[in-house]
């Protein structure tokens, strides 16, 4: 009877022979010595194959499994889980590398102490690749489903039992998002899914060369076609269904609507938005037409969406170009008891107004009109409008555009040093950038009535004198 390993690490490789000796030392350097790495060469020509032959005399971990071109990935992962004799399953692309040299341990540590039967690791990204950390906050034992389904890549630490007794595969052939439908089942399959960020654990590494999927062209048709597959999947494990309604809104979010996204639809030309208009009107109608599955959405996707229905790429590009533009303070001044913000906009924002908004305030926003130029836009707050507070309040300053498809509403930015101004009646007024880089307005208590009037006594009496 064979002992099963800890971990069995899956990686496919196509054309990777420039990137394999970093990737094959950052395995080699684990403190886990009982893992196996399997490469699948999936029909390589750049010798790839032959220099993982050549490291298997010294490198007993390595298996190379050899067959012809699939094309992508699904197929040589699949052939990898077939062959794992790790208790867990890891997988790995061959042009990155894994944190540290504990990332493999630290993994099998903590999925055996909590019984995960899937583990996400922290992620980071180099090279100019980007990599969003909100979803690494802390660690979860028991990880918020729709947390975990916005990271849809496969490099995460699964248990083998469950890949194997629910026949999880990805799919076959050219398939958009092979990744994400594989990942749709198994998050809902697992009877514990955890996000562990203890450490980086895995480094998603930018190269330019290369033949990489991401660079290569879109069929919407095609892709929303794998979204849909992932909602059904979704629909179909997800027993909670406010669950099922977050975790759909993310995908509406990040993948339904990707061929419209503001940033793209600001420079597509109008066919090219129909073009994804026609699938996304298919999948509005599979899987959107309930009430609280559309409340769900948030309020982007549903402009995104509702564009679609209506065929309005003209609508929907004077939509972006509002949300995509940035709004910039640049100039500081107080006149005569009104404070004069000056700003730069990199579209135009006629009819726009200002909002302030208190930040964990109980008073209503107010609406400021401002005045606009092509290029600039001047907001003039009189000091009645930054209301006299007990304590220290705060105010956020918003750009509303109207736009045939809705108002957009966005942050005003800032790259301010903190001009301060003082109020006759003591308040201090201070206009500052936040962290994010933002305009926000910071009011500080000024005097009550008493004092007012006994300062205005004194004053009169020294005028007397």
């Amino acid at each position: 009877m064979t002992v099963p390993i800890d971990v069995s690490v899956v990686v496919p490789v196509y054309n990777a022979r420039p990137f394999l000796p970093a990737f094959v030392a950052s395995l080699r350097q684990q403190s886990l010595s009982d893992y196996g790495l399997i490469a699948v060469d999936d029909g390589s020509t750049d010798g790839s194959g032959a220099y993982l032959e050549s490291l298997q005399e010294d490198f007993p971990q390595l298996r190379v499994i050899h067959q012809e071109n699939s094309g992508w990935a699904g197929a040589p992962r699949n052939r990898g889980i077939e062959q794992a004799k790790g208790r867990y399953i890891f997988f790995a692309d061959p042009d990155d590398v894994l944190g540290d040299e504990q990332a493999l341990e630290s993994l099998v540590r903590f999925a055996d102490e909590h019984g995960s039967d899937v583990v996400v690791p922290k992620m980071v990204a180099s090279g100019g690749r980007t990599y969003a950390q909100g979803r690494y906050a802390t660690t979860q034992v028991d990880a918020d489903l729709p947390t975990v389904f916005t990271t849809l890549t496969p490099q995460k630490l699964f248990r083998r039992s469950l890949l194997v007794d629910h026949t999880v595969r990805f799919p076959e052939g050219k398939v958009r998002l092979e990744d994400g439908i594989f990942l749709s089942r198994a998050y809902l399959l697992a009877s514990r899914v955890s996000i562990l960020v203890d450490r980086v654990y895995y480094v998603l590494v930018h190269h330019d060369e290369g033949d990489h999927l991401s660079k290569r062209a879109i069929d919407p048709e095609a892709y929303l076609q794998s979204v849909s597959t992932m909602v059904e999947n979704v629909d179909a494990l997800c027993r909670d269904r406010d669950t099922a309604n977050r975790i759909i809104a993310e995908l509406v979010q990040r993948k339904a609507t990707l061929g419209t996204q503001p940033k793209k639809a600001v420079n597509a030309r109008p066919k090219r938005l129909r073009a994804w208009f026609a699938p996304q009107r298919e999948f509005v109608e599979r899987h959107l037409q309930a009430a609280d599955r559309r409340s769900a959405l948030r309020d982007e996707a549903r402009i995104l969406m509702d564009a679609a229905m209506d065929d309005d790429a003209e609508g929907l590009k004077e939509w972006a170009s509002a949300y995509t533009a940035q709004y910039s303070a640049v100039d500081i001044r107080m006149v005569r008891g009104t404070l004069h913000i000056r700003g730069d906009q990199s579209s135009s924002a006629r009819g726009a107004t200002v909002e302030l908004v208190e930040r964990n305030g109980t008073t209503a926003p107010s609406t400021i009109s401002i005045d606009v130029t092509d290029d600039n836009w001047e907001l003039a707050i009189p000091k009645g409008q930054l209301s006299r507070p007990r304590d220290v309040r705060l105010f956020d300053v918003y750009m509303l555009v109207e736009t045939t498809r809705g108002t957009v509403r966005r942050r005003v930015a800032a790259d301010l040093s903190e001009p301060s101004y003082t109020f006759t009646d003591g308040r201090t007024v201070t206009v500052y950038t936040t962290v994010r880089g933002n305009l926000s307005i910071r009011v500080s208590e000024g005097l009550g009535r008493i004092a007012r009037l006994r300062r205005r006594a004194r004053r009169m009496l020294r005028r007397k004198r």
